[in-house]
């Protein structure tokens, strides 16, 4: 059945909330903000929210990150031959960052419940993009919630008439109260290299401890992830975050001063669009998807 559950104060922002079947698992999504997540509380335990002390325009919680993810060194980049020049929207330094969608409004497609699971599909068109990105696409986003799990699929759709370049991540933070009693594990022998600006130059060979130290004032790397299983424990919660095969990268950064991480599954890195590593391509009128798992075990 179709469920509508605006109030007045929900239709003039474009918020939407949903549940879980059980009523569990409860998540709210945010229309004006890349169709984002703004928030995710599971058994009344808040797991997913933004950050305490930076706007959504500063930390980018739970955006999802496309056409590229990360950076893009000076916005600049090649394609078949021709040059391409992004905005440079990272604060500090002269580099594209977190893609395109994170600020578009997306449309609602439909909404509705059975007795196993809940979803939300929203869509976003962009039929006339950048010159920094001057390739029509249609990006579909569809998050399930089930009574123990949120999956996050997205659709991304070449609409218009030669290739592009792509990398799709996602950018949420996890809550927790207690980080130097915060267990996190994931199966990793390569570290990227970045340089002052986090720019991608190089692989390490780098084993990551298990469980990895998040008791450190500030955190921001990335790893090449053996498999793209990645298990979190608090003090309040135990979860696995799942990507598809595509899912080669893990971004890890916890600010100072806030109690979260974000966790950030990718299929490419910093750069991508230069050095190629974890680059795709997609042709006129292909689709592709990449679908994200939170799992819970408690």
């Amino acid at each position: 059945m179709k469920i509508e559950k605006y109030t007045a104060k929900d239709k003039a922002l474009k918020q939407i909330n949903l549940q879980s079947p059980d009523g569990n698992l409860i998540a709210d999504f945010s229309l004006l903000e890349g169709g984002r997540l703004q928030q995710l509380s599971y058994k009344n335990q808040l797991i997913i929210a933004d950050l305490e002390h930076k706007t959504y325009a500063e930390s980018f919680a739970s955006s999802i990150l496309f056409p590229f993810a990360n950076r893009i060194q000076h916005g600049n980049y090649s394609h078949n031959g021709k040059n391409y020049q992004l905005d440079c929207n990272e604060n500090g330094a002269q580099n594209a960052i977190h893609g395109l969608v994170y600020n578009k409004e997306f449309k609602l497609v439909n909404q509705y419940q059975n007795q196993k699971e809940s979803i939300l599909i929203l869509n976003f068109e962009d039929v006339n993009p950048p010159n920094g990105f001057p390739f029509p696409y249609s990006i579909q986003l569809t998050y399930t919630l089930q009574n123990t799990a949120l999956y996050v699929a997205v659709q991304i759709v070449n609409k218009g008439t030669e290739s592009f370049p792509f990398t799709i991540g996602w950018h949420p933070y996890f809550v927790s109260q207690n980080m130097a009693k915060t267990l996190l594990e994931f199966d990793s022998l390569k570290k990227i290299l970045f340089n002052q600006e986090q720019i991608t130059i190089g692989l390490a060979h780098s084993f990551a401890p298990k469980p990895f130290p998040l008791n450190t004032p500030y955190i921001d790397d990335c790893f090449v992830l053996y498999n793209p299983n990645i298990k979190l424990q608090t003090e309040n919660y135990k979860l696995n975050v799942n990507g598809g095969s595509d899912t080669k990268y893990l971004q890890l950064y916890a600010p100072t001063n806030e109690n979260r991480i974000a966790i950030e599954p990718m299929t490419g890195i910093s750069d991508s669009f230069n050095h190629k590593k974890g680059l795709k391509t997609l042709v006129e009128n292909q689709a592709y998807t990449e679908t994200w798992k939170i799992k819970f075990n408690n």
